[in-house]
């Protein structure tokens, strides 16, 4: 499901805020990509990402190590390419991976709670 062609809402507004944020998370090297996660009262997750303009990244996650991954069921799309995700929070830890094709650019593992919102802003833990 894309997000495109929504009208303008409270998710729009907060995946817009999280846009001009500064990045919380991160990869090193050549495939770093701007990450920013946000919480909302522990039941929803956005996740976005700087899409480089030209590749359309996927995202996909897991709330239990043990379980397989998913691929994100709502995406937000900015500039024609994929650029952030929403997922609802279904345990205490967010497992989760970006991927350019069969490539992944990103790997990490986080306390969904290390990222609630706050005034409207991203508090890193």
């Amino acid at each position: 499901m894309s997000l495109r062609g929504w009208l303008p809402g409270p998710w729009a507004a907060l995946a817009s805020t999280l846009m001009l944020l500064p990045t919380v998370l991160g990869s090193a090297g050549e495939e770093d990509r701007g990450l920013r996660l946000l919480c909302l009262d522990l039941q929803t997750v956005l996740v976005t990402w700087d899409h480089g303009g030209h590749a359309n990244l996927s995202l996909h996650y897991r709330f239990d190590e043990e379980a397989a991954w998913g691929p994100c069921g709502a995406y937000a799309v900015r500039a024609g390419v994929t650029a952030g995700c929403e997922l609802g929070v279904r345990g205490d830890i967010l497992h989760l991976t970006l991927r350019d094709g069969g490539r992944a650019l990103l790997h990490l593992s986080r306390y969904v709670a290390d990222f609630r919102e706050r005034r409207g802003l991203v508090t890193p833990p």
